[in-house]
Order: C-alpha cells, then structure tokens, then sequence
C-alpha cells in the first residue's frame, strides 16, 4: 500500500515543536512570529517531502513497477518448431496418401496437402509418383486445421494491432520485428473467443502466396493447443546467439510504392527498380494484397501501396521470402540456415541455394556460425537466395 500523506505520528511531532516553541518563547519581543513561521515551514517541509517521496512496501518506486508491468513478457517469441504444431504419421503396409487422408484427416482430396508438407523430407513424392514406404514418418497436420496450400507456418509472440481482417504480433523479445498475418472465414480460435493487443498467441498460417492463404488456428500461449484439447504445457526454449529466428514480415524486406495519377504498372517498374520489364514480378508480389492483378489485368488506382523488392537485389519471380537465424552449413552452391532457437529435436536447417547473381549486403562474405537475414525467390526453376546480410541492421531497406 502507498503511503501519499504524511502519518499521524509526523503530524503530531511537528505539532509538538509547535506548542514547545510557543509556550516558551512566543512571549520574548521579536521572536514570536518568526519563530511560528519557521515552525509552519518546519511542517509544510515534512509533509511534503513525505507525500512526494511514496514508495511501495516492497520498497521500489512506483515509476519502476509500472515500467516492469508493461514490459511483462511473453513465454515464447519467434519461429515454432515443426514439432509443436504438426502431427506425425507411421506408415503401415497397405497404406496409401489417398488412405492416410481419409483416415487421418478424413477428406482423401488433402493428398496435395500431404505431399508438399513431407516434399523436404521424401522429395520422391508428388502427384505425378504418390508412392509411400513402410515406416516412413510422414507430417500430417493437426486434425483442427482447415485443408490449406501444405505450406503451414507457425510463430508466437505478443499482439500488437488488431482489426477484423488481420492481427500483427511482435515476433521478437527485446525489440520491434512485427508480423501481420490475415483472417478468414476458416480459421480456428483456440481456448478464447478473441484476442487483444498484449495477448501473448500462437499462430499458424497457411504460408502460400495465395491470396486467399491465411491464418489456419491461432490460440493463447501457455498450453499446445495445436495437438490436444487439454493442451499440454509449453516448454520455454532456449535462445540461441542470434538476434532473430524463423521467416520475416515482408514488410521487413519489402519497400513501399504509394501509386500516383498516371501511373501504371510498367512505369512503377521503370521508375522503382529500373527496368519496365519487371512488371511480372510486381505483380506476383502484390498478389496477396490486390488479388485481381495479374498479367492480363495489370491495372493499379491511385493511392495503392504497392510492394517493391530491394534495388540491390537481382530479377526475380516475384515469390520471396525472407529468413533469418544461423548459418549451419555452407558450400560454393548451397546454405543452411537454422531457422529456430536452440532447442532439442531442432537439427535441420532451411536449405537453399547460392549463385553468381546472390549478394552479399553489408558484408563480402559469410561463414558458418554468422548470424544472418536473407532473401529467397522460391517461384519455379528458382529457389535461391537473392541476397544476405548480417543481423546488425536491416539492409535492405
């Protein structure tokens, strides 16, 4: 409890000077009335000086407490480890993908699904040859998701803004790296009806550069709601040397492009990135925010914010993402890059390409143990990393 007044002993202890003074000397010639008025001051003083200089009972300032209560803590920030919010799946003899979709999801036409989560894993899989082995430790996803593109992402931090259509958490501890991730008629609210900025939540995404991808089931952290509806309790993890982990917003790389009168999509790539050709690629990036722009409707209206990638980096297809963590290994032609804290069951890293066209940013090279951000055009026939760059600031901007 705080103390925001003077006590009833400090009170009566200056009153006691008071009648001391007063009875002994308040009738010498002279001295009365300076002598009251110090005593007056003497009280003021005291009274003052103990209003103004009020601490708890734990004895820490007040302005420390409130500082400590809006910089409370989330348990988790950052990228999710497959193993939190996917399920596994034992092939058995006889099985088929078009079996374990039914039986384990229970819609047969979610093979798709099937095969892009396990394509890392068993790359000998797609449509054209669904064949699957005995044994085989296949992902399925949680029993709650909507179907979605089988590109499934997750990540947790704490809400920072909030509308109808979307939600941005703060995927970082100690300093700003935000993600906004979109709404739709599907997805799942797990544990609670809704949530509000300075929730600490789980996220999980359908990552496709569809338009119509977004977030499959979000839920309080605290428990793994992801795989059961008791919920099981989270470990923290252990934060690894880097400064961020897992895919960044897009906006972390990605520049703004406000459209003026007059323009079109060709003369924005001419005057952005120098070169009209790269009209495709503006189209492909701004996909998920105006989705009827395609090659045959290219049109634009004033006051569209259009995404523009970095000038320093190379023609691309137009499909990037963007990563960071802690390069863990590294050749002439490939990268891995470890995309989560340090954490047990975490040993394989995001695999991808390097070429004569990859920049290095802020650095002439890097090596295995730097801590970097990097750009990847994952569009078709590409799959390499456009440019790197170390984590002490962000370059591409």
């Amino acid at each position: 409890m705080f103390r925001i007044s003077p006590t009833t002993a400090e009170i009566n202890f200056a009153f006691l000077i008071f009648l001391l003074c007063y009875s002994e000397i308040v009738m010498k010639k002279g001295f009365a009335l300076p002598l009251i008025l110090a005593v007056v001051i003497l009280f003021v003083a005291t009274a003052s000086f103990a209003a103004f200089n009020f601490k708890p009972n734990n004895s820490f300032p007040l302005t420390k407490l409130v500082k400590q209560k809006l910089e409370s803590k989330c348990e988790f920030y950052g990228q999710l480890d497959k193993e939190f919010y996917l399920d596994k799946y034992i092939v058995q003899k006889g099985d088929t993908l078009l079996s374990i979709a039914q039986n384990q999801l229970g819609d047969n036409s979610r093979v798709d699904e099937l095969i892009q989560l396990n394509r890392q894993t068993y790359p000998s899989i797609s449509i054209q040859n669904p064949k699957i082995e005995a044994n085989w430790e296949l992902e399925i996803p949680a029993k709650i998701y909507p179907k979605s593109s089988g590109i499934i992402e997750s990540v947790g931090g704490k809400v920072t803004g909030q509308n109808s259509k979307s939600i941005t958490i703060n995927l970082k501890r100690d300093s700003v790296v935000e993600q906004i991730s979109y709404f739709n008629s599907y997805t799942k609210f797990l544990s609670v009806n809704a949530f509000k900025i300075g929730d600490c939540v789980y996220i999980v995404k359908d990552g496709s550069a569809r338009a119509e991808a977004g977030i499959l089931a979000i839920s309080p952290q605290g428990k793994n709601y992801f795989k059961s509806e008791q919920g099981t309790e989270v470990k923290q993890q252990k934060r690894d040397k880097c400064e961020f982990y897992g895919f960044l917003d897009k906006d972390f790389f990605l520049t703004k492009y406000t459209v003026q009168k007059g323009d079109n999509i060709s003369s924005v790539a001419q005057k952005e990135l120098g070169d009209a050709t790269r009209t495709e690629e503006l189209i492909q990036l701004n996909k998920p925010w105006y989705p009827h722009l395609t090659d045959q409707t290219p049109f634009i209206e004033v006051g569209w914010q259009l995404r523009v990638p970095p000038k320093m980096l190379t023609k691309s297809s137009g499909a990037l993402v963007g990563i960071g963590g802690e390069i863990i290994e590294k050749t002439d032609s490939t990268i891995s890059i470890n995309l989560a804290y340090n954490q047990a069951g975490i040993d394989d890293g995001y695999f991808s390409h390097v070429n004569t066209t990859t920049k290095n940013i802020g650095k002439s090279s890097f090596n295995v143990g730097d801590c970097i951000y990097a750009v990847e055009d994952t569009g078709i026939n590409a799959d390499f990393i456009l440019g790197i760059s170390p984590q002490d600031r962000n370059y591409f901007k």
